[in-house]
């Protein structure tokens, strides 16, 4: 008798099962969390006077309609919002544009 005894485990031994294992769902949902924590970005810091220009640039566009072009941060994936401010809460630190209120705080960079 030999002594390479063929069994489940020996590499391609096994192909009825090979290509049947499968993962749970919640470890599945557990690695596209991890990978998306991967890409996760921090807020930059702004200077006093960046936040001191996009302060300026919102306040004229509220006063006089100006079009203007916001960069908000998101730590996936930072977008940008164009539109003319309609609303402003200095209580709770928001701004309204294109109906959709932002966080001022949020606010990266702000351009004409």
């Amino acid at each position: 008798m030999s002594g390479n005894k063929i069994n489940k485990l020996t590499p391609g031994a096994n192909l009825m099962w090979e290509s049947s294992r499968f993962m749970l769902p919640q470890h599945k949902d557990l690695i596209v969390e991890l990978r998306k924590e991967e890409n996760r970005q921090p807020k930059p810091t702004l200077s006093e006077e960046a936040i001191n220009e996009i302060a300026k640039i919102i306040q004229e566009s509220f006063n006089d309609r100006l079009y203007i072009k916001l960069t908000i941060y998101d730590p996936y994936d930072n977008y940008t919002l164009s539109g003319h401010v309609e609303k402003m809460d200095f209580i709770n630190g928001k701004i309204k544009i294109k109906n959709i209120w932002i966080k001022f705080i949020d606010i990266i960079e702000a351009g004409y």
